[in-house]
C-alpha cells in the first residue's frame, strides 16, 4: 500500500502492520458461525496474515474457539490469490475444492478461491462494481450474515 501511494517512509510499514493487531470482527461474525456449526458446517480462517497475526487477532474473541483450521499462507511459502495457499485449505479440510465454501469481502480473494475450484461468496458490503466475474462465479451478498443462505 505505501509503495503505490509513493511513500518510502519505512517506519511507517512497522504502524502499518500493528494496525492489523488491533482489527475485531465483523459484528455479524460470531452469529454466521453459529449458523454455520449448527448446520455441521466447520468454519476456519484462510489467511494472508501470519500465524502470529492470526493468534493475536483472535486472541479474547468468542468465535475464535468455533474456528478450525486456522490456516495461515507461511505454510505455502506464497501469499493468495496463488492457487497453493488454497490448497491448504483442502489440505487441512480433506476435501474437494467444490465441497468447500469460501467467503471474503475481498473481491480479489474470493475470485482466486472460485478459479480455484472452491464455492465462493463475496460480500460485498459498499455495493461495488463486481470485478473478476465474480458476478458469474461466485455468489455476492452485501453482508456476512447473508452467506449461510448461499452456502445451503
Amino acid at each position: 500500500a505505501l509503495a503505490a501511494e509513493g511513500i518510502g517512509d519505512p517506519s511507517l510499514v512497522d504502524t502499518m502492520m500493528a494496525g492489523f493487531s488491533g482489527l475485531t470482527p465483523f459484528a455479524d461474525a460470531a452469529s454466521t458461525i453459529q449458523v454455520l456449526k449448527q448446520r455441521g458446517q466447520r468454519c476456519g480462517i484462510l489467511s494472508n496474515g501470519t500465524a502470529a497475526m492470526l493468534a493475536t487477532l483472535l486472541e479474547g474473541h468468542d468465535c475464535a474457539r468455533d474456528l478450525d483450521p486456522v490456516l495461515s499462507v507461511e505454510a505455502a511459502g506464497i501469499f493468495k490469490p496463488d492457487a497453493r495457499v488454497y490448497r491448504l485449505g483442502v489440505d487441512a479440510l480433506r476435501l474437494l475444492p467444490e465441497q468447500i465454501g469460501f467467503v471474503s469481502g475481498n473481491a480479489w480473494d474470493a475470485a482466486g478461491a472460485a478459479g480455484f475450484g472452491f464455492r465462493a461468496v463475496w460480500i460485498n458490503r459498499n455495493a461495488l462494481p463486481a470485478e473478476y466475474g465474480l458476478d458469474r462465479n461466485a455468489s455476492v451478498v452485501t453482508r456476512l450474515s447473508e452467506a449461510p443462505g448461499v452456502l445451503q
